[in-house]
């Protein structure tokens, strides 16, 4: 169940960002980017090795599509259909990857584990502490203190978590 559900959102993951790039006048195969979603069940049924060569696939069939018209912006597209794929299929697999193994939830929930503690860890010590911007003018608010509170916390938790949970 939860690999067909990381599945879903990386579909909805795939079609929000090639809307959201169609906007920007992207012309980016739609077709090969949803099929490029299989890679989570591909992951999990079939290994790493078989995640490789999928992505591998995935991309040359969105240069192939693409090469079917006019060529008129074509690297940009397949740049932006290869960011896509990596950016969702690919990390959404990641999972699906952990999961397989025996000890996989386990794996899973110390990365979410690891993940809320970086975000709370940053916020409440930022908030708590923070003084020295880290880059004023991108982010005003993010400090150097939310920063060290980020790895601090993570890095417990996840000593933590590895101990506790694998």
């Amino acid at each position: 169940i939860f690999i067909l559900l990381v599945f879903a959102v990386a579909v909805i993951g795939v079609w929000e960002l090639d809307q959201a790039l169609r906007v920007a006048r992207f012309n980016i195969p739609l077709v090969p980017l949803l099929l490029a979603t299989g890679l989570v069940p591909l992951a999990y049924l079939r290994g790493p090795s078989a995640l490789a060569v999928g992505f591998v696939a995935a991309t040359a069939l969105i240069v192939l599509w693409r090469s079917v018209g006019t060529p008129q912006g074509a690297v940009r597209d397949v740049a932006g259909g290869v960011f896509i794929v990596a950016y969702v299929p690919l990390l959404a697999a990641t999972p699906a990857l952990m999961t397989a193994e025996p000890d996989g939830a386990f794996r899973v929930l110390t990365y979410v584990l690891v993940t809320t503690a970086s975000d709370t860890g940053g916020y409440a010590v930022g908030v708590l502490f923070g003084r020295t911007p880290m880059a004023p003018s991108l982010s005003p608010k993010k400090s150097w203190e939310g920063f060290a509170g980020s790895v601090g916390l993570s890095a417990v938790i996840g000593l933590l978590a590895v101990v506790f949970l694998l």
